[in-house]
């Protein structure tokens, strides 16, 4: 036990001369534990989503709204392809893209897919969350 608080001692010692030494060099705003900027990332799932693929309910989820994405122009154009759990709630709780074009328009997709509205897909006769694909095109900006 002795041994362990030690260490920890040190640890303590040692991260406060460093960051005193990193806030000296590069200035105040460098000198926090965190003088790095974090990348974004996409957020995945804590915990394994439970949905059924379109061949494994009795009946499929009904869209019955889809809304286009706020700016449909880009300078290349394409596609933008994500995967989205459709809830048992009536919400559309996961979205992930699949295939991007560029961080804009798959930010601007991916707002979009959350905003749709639908029927949850029935098993049972009870309802379920279900997987589905869905594609977003952007066109090509004319100049």
């Amino acid at each position: 036990m002795p041994l362990r608080w030690v260490a920890e001692f040190i640890f303590e010692i040692v991260g406060a001369i460093v960051e005193e030494f990193l806030g000296d060099i590069f200035g105040k705003k460098h000198g926090s534990s965190n003088f790095r900027t974090k990348r974004r990332r996409i957020p995945y799932p804590k915990r394994k989503l439970r949905g059924y693929a379109a061949n494994e309910v009795d009946h499929p989820a009904e869209i019955l709204e889809k809304p286009e994405p706020i700016s449909g122009s880009t300078p290349k154009g394409g596609v933008v392809i994500l995967k989205a759990m459709l809830g048992n709630d009536g919400k559309v709780k996961y979205v992930q893209p699949l295939k991007g074009l560029g961080n804009k328009q798959t930010r601007l997709a991916v707002c979009a897919a959350r905003k749709i509205r639908f029927r949850p897909a029935q098993k049972s006769g009870f309802p379920v969350s279900q997987w589905i694909e869905l594609e977003y095109r952007f066109e090509e900006r004319k100049q």
